[in-house]
């Protein structure tokens, strides 16, 4: 894997943690200055943002001076107009296997219940809509860099597709912390790896990603029940 990437994988890290300094920011000037609760998350929630966002734009200087070294990179792209009925393709695809492994999870939990992962980031969009962009666009960039072009395509080059497709996929489930839906959360990184190893188009599985994401929230939103 090429030094551009590795980089990439560290600015990841970066990000998820400074992510979360505005928590201390709010809870240091609270001593000074009280905050309301909604005051305070806005604060928080607008750090956030602007910290996946300056990532994004970071990750694509990165991905601008980067050498294409995967097996995946070095492939021809299939071409765009087909690669968008594979969006469409892939979106059903991943509702599918959502429903099939979310079905799993609630038989051997014994219940029904909404990823706590999801709940925390609906919550966080009620107290402040702009968030809604970080998770339609900008974390699924940022994840499908990570984990399909650079873990799982860097992979490629070293382990059977298969392997590198499943080992990148239950990382992708651990990095959000909701291990109770860990099987769910691998497959949709399944579906993502294999649309993008089936175009060569990263655009493929972001947009599906995206899709995903965005339908999401506007059923929790709109059909909380």
């Amino acid at each position: 894997m090429n030094k551009k990437y590795w980089w990439i994988l560290v600015l990841y890290l970066i990000i998820q943690v400074v992510s979360t300094f505005g928590i201390y920011y709010v809870a240091l000037l609270d001593n000074a200055t009280p905050f309301t609760k909604e005051q305070a998350n806005l604060i928080v929630t607008n750090w956030s943002i602007g910290t996946f966002a300056v990532g994004a734009l970071l990750f694509l200087w990165l991905l601008k001076t980067a050498p294409r070294s995967s097996y995946i990179d070095q492939q021809a792209p299939m071409p765009l107009a087909k690669s968008t009925l594979y969006i469409i393709g892939g979106v059903i695809v991943a509702f599918i296997v959502q429903a099939i492994t979310a079905s799993i999870t609630a038989m051997i939990r014994g219940t029904v219940a909404q990823s706590e992962n999801t709940a925390d980031l609906i919550g966080i969009t009620q107290t402040n809509p702009l968030f809604i962009l970080t998770i339609v666009i900008i974390a699924p960039f940022l994840e499908e860099v990570v984990f399909r072009k650079v873990l799982f395509g860097g992979l490629t080059n070293k382990l059977p597709v298969g392997v590198a497709a499943l080992f990148s996929s239950v990382v992708f489930a651990a990095i959000h912390f909701d291990f109770a839906y860990l099987l769910v959360y691998t497959g949709m990184g399944l579906v993502f790896s294999y649309f993008y190893y089936k175009t060569k188009r990263l655009l493929v599985s972001f947009s599906i990603h995206a899709l995903m994401n965005g339908t999401a929230l506007l059923i929790s939103v709109f059909l909380p029940n």
